[in-house]
């Protein structure tokens, strides 16, 4: 549950009170999960990470994590048309 709260910037806390948690719930493999996201954005020809995180309030890495692209790829996953994930403000 951590690593999925820190790729949606959403508090543990939040993350379980959000998907139902107690102490007798636990997380089961294939089961889907409910996030918030703030809003999916679709690159466009001539954006760059560094504008669209201004735009939104979040760093380039915030979305890189949110997306699920690590920082190492980021030069052969980013390009136009690609719909990247912007996540929520902590």
């Amino acid at each position: 549950l951590k690593g999925i709260a820190e790729r949606y910037n959403m508090g543990i806390t939040h993350l379980k009170e959000l998907n139902g948690f107690n102490d007798k719930k636990t997380l089961k493999a294939d089961v889907g999960l409910r996030v918030i996201v703030r809003e999916y954005h679709k690159l466009l020809d001539g954006e760059n990470l560094v504008q669209i995180g201004q735009r939104y309030g979040v760093s380039k890495y915030e979305i890189l994590r949110a997306t699920g692209i690590d920082f190492a790829d980021e030069m052969d996953e980013i390009y136009p048309g690609v719909e990247l994930i912007i996540p929520i403000k902590k």
